[in-house]
């Protein structure tokens, strides 16, 4: 039998270990576990205690399909943020893109639920905007899933 043994430096290139690549990847990290805890709001919760305070209308089918806007988005932005990761400077524009959208979804769907405690009106959180709200700010949110991968 032959021996074969390679050089690991034989191509003459030697690599830096920048020391800010651990908070690169921490900052990495907080981006992906916001993004995930955000995505995950409606579904982790009980469905009685969503119908008390969102209303009748926040029923499995309505949680159910904020669940399937993270698939649906994530297909449709992943091409972009394939396009914007390639490009120089690309992680950065990534994880900005990816905080940007985490951050507008999350206010979005804050609009209602402030609203309602501002103004003391129980029903503002149930009404048909406030609908129009969570599902777009989720929308925001699950475009915000291939930014943070």
């Amino acid at each position: 039998q032959q021996s074969t043994t390679y050089d690991m430096h034989a191509c003459g290139t030697d690599y830096v270990l920048d020391p800010r690549r651990w908070l690169i990847l921490f900052s990495f990290a907080v981006c992906q576990l916001n993004q995930c805890f955000c995505n995950m709001t409606f579904s982790s919760l009980q469905l009685e205690t969503m119908e008390v305070y969102f209303g009748a209308n926040m029923d499995k089918a309505t949680t159910d399909m904020m669940m399937n806007w993270g698939p649906i988005f994530g297909i449709l932005c992943f091409p972009t943020a394939v396009w914007i990761s390639a490009r120089p400077g690309g992680l950065r524009r990534t994880l900005w893109c990816g905080i940007l959208l985490t951050f507008i979804g999350s206010a979005v769907r804050l609009i209602p639920i402030l609203v309602r405690e501002i103004s003391g009106e129980e029903d503002s959180s149930k009404v048909t905007w406030a609908y129009c709200c969570y599902h777009l700010g989720q929308i925001f949110v699950a475009a915000a899933g291939p930014f943070n991968m």
